[in-house]
């Protein structure tokens, strides 16, 4: 069995030394005695982990998959490039996008600006991940899921609804870099917790 992992920055280990050795995919990985294949994304929306976790994992291969969501506001944006359209997630926060282009870039944050509600955007990735979880396991996969965070201004709503602690949570007085990715001792301490909740599930199947 293969272990997958999908998610943004966070799972991808941005700002790591070599995080082909140091990310917690690679860590649980090793403790499991499983090959691993990691694609986390830089900037990934939970659209875009979701279709990720979804193209990636056939049914012909079957594998442990652990989904780390990442923060609500991103949006998985269409862009068409000369005679395809292909989708790149952006940041909420996205003043200017080059990729797509003057109109394109005024046409995201015009939607932005009239149609984004992150209490309704919520809602709804938790029915998405639910469906997400569903269709995986339907294939024969097992499936793990967790938050990098809650959100909604403290008010501890998350899009994964489990009883497990956010990697924020775990790891919040660990170092970070300068792109606010944490590093080394947080990629140890997260990926002890994750192993110990696989375990945990495997015990009560």
């Amino acid at each position: 069995m293969i272990l997958k992992t999908f998610g943004c920055s966070n799972t991808k280990g941005s700002e790591l030394k070599n995080r082909s050795i140091s990310a917690w995919p690679v860590l649980v990985g090793k403790k499991l005695n499983m090959l691993v294949k990691n694609y986390g994304s830089t900037g990934a929306s939970n659209d875009h982990i979701i279709n990720d976790s979804i193209e990636k994992s056939p049914k012909t291969e079957k594998s442990l998959i652990i989904i780390m969501t990442t923060h609500p506001a991103r949006v998985y944006w269409p862009v068409l490039d000369e005679s395809y359209l292909f989708f790149v997630s952006l940041p909420f926060s996205s003043i200017s996008y080059p990729s797509l282009g003057p109109q394109g870039g005024g046409t995201y944050k015009s939607w932005l600006k009239d149609h984004f509600n992150l209490e309704s955007t919520i809602r709804y990735q938790r029915i998405q991940f639910k469906w997400c979880k569903e269709l995986l396991e339907s294939r024969g996969h097992t499936v793990c899921m967790f938050n990098w965070e809650s959100y909604n201004n403290g008010d501890k709503e998350i899009i994964v609804e489990n009883k497990t602690k956010t990697m924020n949570d775990i790891c919040q007085d660990k170092p970070r870099g300068k792109d606010h990715h944490f590093l080394e001792d947080a990629q140890e301490v997260w990926a002890n917790y994750v192993y110990k909740i696989i375990n945990q599930d495997k015990n009560k199947k």
